[in-house]
């Protein structure tokens, strides 16, 4: 075990069969709603260099329920999208289905708690072993803006920050190009880059550092 922990949230795209009855989606509809919104290859981007117990995937589709979403609507920004924990919208302004407050509890107690009662045992373990846990927070960006993204007039090439917004190659506290030093210790800059912020984890520790990728 490793005091960094790597957290995967939305390279899955399993849609259980017994969930996929209520998607309104067409079949060919699903698969491209599942090409745009999915953080494609960052399983195995991210899971190189690190053992099993080290990283954290989530186990279904964001398009069942997302992880990185606060649990309630009313704190959720993306929720006004329907684009909270459980979507009731595609992508597209599409609706992806109807969800009663009774099924939108089973979908999070199946797939939603249980996932951020492994993160937080994880992160507990690494703080009780190490003193501190880092948590890289692994993304891409599709090709164009999601609506979640829609203030963001073009997608930057690279995202790196930390949940104060700062980035995390030259300490810089705006948006602008980066110098990256790559593995022959040249220097390269690197346009496009957009600094991050979250630590959806501060509320639950305070030894947590995390950090996004994407």
């Amino acid at each position: 075990m490793k005091s960094i922990l790597v957290h995967i949230p939305h390279a899955s795209v399993v849609i259980p069969p017994a969930e996929r009855a209520a998607i309104r989606l067409s079949e060919p509809e699903l698969q491209r709603e599942l090409l745009r919104v999915t953080d494609w290859y960052t399983d195995e981007l991210f899971r190189g260099g690190f053992e099993a117990e080290d990283v954290l995937e989530a186990r279904v589709s964001r398009l069942i329920v997302d992880v990185e979403r606060f649990p309630n609507d009313a704190d959720e920004p993306c929720a006004a999208l329907g684009m909270g924990a459980v979507y009731t919208t595609a992508s597209t302004g599409q609706p992806l289905r109807e969800i009663a407050e009774c099924d939108r509890r089973r979908l999070m107690e199946a797939y939603y708690w249980p996932h951020h009662q492994a993160l937080a045992r994880a992160v507990q373990d690494r703080v009780d072993r190490y003193g501190v846990c880092t948590i890289i927070d692994a993304h891409s960006f599709s090709t164009n803006p999601l609506p979640t993204q829609a203030a963001m007039a073009t997608l930057p090439e690279i995202c790196l920050g930390d949940r104060n917004a700062r980035a995390l190659v030259d300490g810089g506290d705006r948006p602008g190009p980066v110098h990256e030093r790559g593995h022959r210790g040249k220097a390269e800059l690197v346009p496009h880059v957009m600094y991050s912020f979250g630590g959806f984890l501060d509320i639950y520790f305070e030894s947590v550092k995390q950090l996004t990728f994407s």
